[in-house]
Parts: structure tokens; C-alpha cells; sequence
């Protein structure tokens, strides 16, 4: 949920580009500006949907198959929002150890 500023941007990818951006997001190097740049190409930025501001969204994050495109959107103002993950107690210690960590 977005209290303040932009909210978060979804897509949802035409059945002809599922492929395509699945073998991107799976090859080794998916956070590099090459493949952030291959994505963009696939995206119609006529129909990026932004998530209402002060209203819930919950959607799937972790599956390739069920997941939700999401991205953060553009940061030209301060933003706040509130993002609860549920996981279990070892993927919790997991994320921390990425996150922070011996910082922790």
C-alpha cells in the first residue's frame, strides 16, 4: 500500500511475451542492464497499471509461472509505503543473511 508519493507499476505480459521474458528472468545475468533493457522492449508502456494509492494490493512475488510483473515506479518524489512479505522462519533467516548480513 502506497500512502505517499508514486505507486507501485504492474504488467501483465500478452501470452505471446510470457516466453521471452520467463528465459530472461531465469538466465544467469537477469539483474544486468542488458537484460533490464531486453524486458523493457517486451513491455507496452500503454498498459503499465499503477496500483491505486492508500488501497491494499496483494499479488504473487517467487513463482516465475504466478507471479506479478511489478516494479517500483519512477522516483521523481518522496515516497512511503508498507510492504508485508509472509515467509516462513528459514526463509525469513535467509533474507536477513542477504539483506544485512552479519549486521544484524
Amino acid at each position: 500500500m502506497t500512502l505517499k508519493g508514486p505507486s507501485t507499476l504492474f504488467y501483465k505480459f500478452p501470452e505471446d511475451a510470457k516466453d521471452s521474458f520467463k528465459n530472461i528472468i531465469n538466465s544467469k545475468d537477469h539483474s544486468s542492464m542488458k537484460s533490464k533493457r531486453e524486458i523493457a522492449k517486451l513491455v507496452d508502456e500503454a498498459k503499465i497499471h499503477r496500483a491505486p494509492k492508500h488501497l491494499g494490493t496483494l499479488y504473487i512475488v517467487g513463482n516465475i509461472d504466478k507471479a506479478a510483473v511489478h516494479s517500483e515506479p519512477p522516483m521523481d518524489s518522496d515516497r512511503v509505503f508498507i510492504s508485508v512479505l509472509p515467509g516462513t522462519q528459514k526463509q525469513i533467516q535467509e533474507w536477513e543473511q542477504r539483506c544485512c548480513g552479519d549486521n544484524i
